[in-house]
């Protein structure tokens, strides 16, 4: 059965704490002191603070002149806001600063789409120049979130901050990603990864019905994280585009952090129909950061010669390796590879033990399963309701209800449940479940599962199941809470979950509908939180 009848068949189915002031005499005032920047549309609104509120006279100053507001067009490279503070704790001068002392920043804004860019200098007292942390790297604020804060310590006595506030009415909740192709299924397949080095993710979407100069040759669009803080986004140009007629380029992708030091992230793509060595054997290409530009062929290549074998069908990528399915291998027992050489691929690293199996329609890394300290990495094989889970000491076969399409697809979660392993989430949308590696089972048409995250910054990671016949996404709390995401036709084919965008610390949610608007597909960006159902 081919993988497009196949879907068809299943289609029915805070700021930093300030220095403690004393009450006791002399009391010392915090080395700090910090702008504000409140967003009025066509004007900042600054006020000069101290952190925390003490008893404190507090002005601000741009260019040696009291200001009163801030025209965005004002804000230069060049731009400097003093705060110019007369302490006045308890009537007593404090010895940590004088009376009166002026902190200055210089502020260095650019527009990036309906976006600020901002990088806060402290003056010649700076260490150096810090931008937003990003994950824990320097990287750019692409919207100003709730708890967007820019920190930048000097060497003197003051510490200053720049926070820049979207009014809550202006809270984006969704970004609306389309391409308005019709027929070309934008949202089948999502991920991220930073392939650009400027330390935002960027988000990967899938297209496989894309049309080029032939039917169906597919693509993949990448959106970069500079572009987003704004509620659409119009594609135009794919990445890649697929190499001929019914290649299905972009059917799976798997965004991969920086691995060899050069800042860039890098992107594994299936082209399952690929037939450049046998009808529909499929391929798998791995995108370089700094090959953006470069023509598919050029690229790193992994090849199916098998007719119909469909590589490509999944990949999943980690630091641990690659990893690509094909469901086709030897009457359809099917076949997963850790991909290792590039050049025409050889005989699975794991092979389906029953016959029209389709071991390789799902792969995923699973963690560290059994406490080893060494990741195991999966491959479901639905259509014998088995999921095989290949380890230190060799190959686990965990098997599911009959007829339930056990393994339809896989992500690794990490620990959910809190035992100290590793957990695998497994879609099971013939008995319309999914369950976890250690048991744990929901009541959900499952047909794509992902790991996004730790979304409500609990600890814990969350589970993200897509329901597609329902038209929604759910995510899954170890509570037991299911918090429903619904959305237009289709929503919940494509998952991914994306690493903080919006400078709240917590994850973002990828959500494609590929069958929407005459099948030319959209996809979401979903920010948090998400403490009860939401629709689009």
């Amino acid at each position: 059965m081919g993988v497009l009848s196949l879907l068809s068949l299943l289609s029915l189915l805070a700021c930093a704490d300030g220095p403690v002031v004393e009450d006791t005499a002399p009391q010392a005032a915090p080395a700090s002191a910090w702008v504000e920047l409140e967003d009025r549309g066509d004007v900042y609104v600054p006020t000069c603070r101290w952190e925390p509120q003490v008893a404190a006279q507090v002005s601000w100053y741009l260019d040696d002149g009291l200001q009163g507001e801030l025209v965005l067009d004002d804000i230069g490279c060049e731009t400097r806001v003093r705060c110019l503070v007369e302490n006045r704790l308890g009537g007593a001068s404090s010895p940590a600063v004088s009376p009166a002392e002026t902190f200055e920043l210089v502020l260095r804004a650019r527009p990036v789409q309906d976006a600020w860019l901002c990088e806060v200098d402290c003056g010649s007292e700076a260490e150096g120049l810090y931008r937003y942390d990003w994950d824990g790297h320097p990287g750019p604020l692409l919207w100003p979130g709730e708890r967007a804060l820019a920190t930048c310590h000097a060497q003197g006595s003051a510490q200053a901050w720049l926070s820049l506030e979207r009014p809550e009415s202006e809270r984006i909740e969704a970004v609306e990603l389309h391409a308005d192709l019709p027929g070309e299924r934008l949202g089948f397949a999502a991920t991220s990864t930073d392939l650009d080095g400027d330390g935002a993710m960027d988000l990967l979407i899938g297209a496989p019905n894309h049309d080029g100069d032939e039917p169906w040759m597919g693509a993949v669009y990448l959106v970069p994280g500079r572009d987003l803080g704004r509620r659409e986004v119009l594609l135009d140009e794919p990445l890649a585009v697929g190499l001929g007629r019914a290649n299905y380029l972009g059917w799976s992708l798997a965004g991969l952090a920086d691995d060899d030091g050069d800042g860039l992230g890098e992107l594994l793509i299936g082209a399952p129909g690929q037939d450049d060595r046998a009808s529909l054997a499929g391929a798998v290409y791995l995108v370089d950061g700094d090959q953006l530009d470069s023509d598919l062929r050029s690229l790193t290549l992994w090849q199916g010669e098998v007719e119909r074998l469909w590589a490509g069908v999944d990949v999943a990528a980690s630091e641990h390796g690659l990893l690509a399915g094909g469901y086709g291998w030897q009457d359809k027992l099917g076949g997963a590879w850790l991909l290792n050489e590039p050049g025409l691929l050889p005989e699975p690293t794991l092979e389906g033990r029953v016959p029209e199996g389709y071991l390789g329609l799902s792969v995923a890394w699973a963690g560290d399963l059994d406490g080893d300290g060494l990741p195991e990495w999966a491959a479901g094989a639905p259509f014998s309701d088995q999921v095989f889970v290949s380890g230190q000491d060799g190959v686990e076969v965990l098997e599911g209800p009959d007829d339930s399409l056990y393994g339809w697809d896989l992500a690794g979660v990490g620990d959910f449940d809190g035992d100290g392993l590793d957990e695998l989430l497994i879609a099971a949308p013939g008995s319309q479940q999914a369950f976890t590696s250690a048991g744990r089972s929901w009541g959900l048409q499952a047909q794509a599962v992902a790991a996004p995250g730790d979304v409500d910054g609990d600890g814990a990671p969350e589970l993200l199941v897509g329901e597609p016949g329902l038209d929604r996404a759910t995510l899954l709390f170890v509570d037991g809470t299911e918090v429903h995401l619904d959305g237009p036709e289709s929503f919940g084919r494509g998952l991914a979950g994306v690493p903080d965008l919006d400078g709240d610390g917590l994850p973002e949610l990828l959500v494609g509908a590929p069958d929407d608007q005459d099948e030319a597909g959209r996809a979401w960006l979903l920010l948090g939180p998400f403490p009860s159902d939401r629709s689009l």
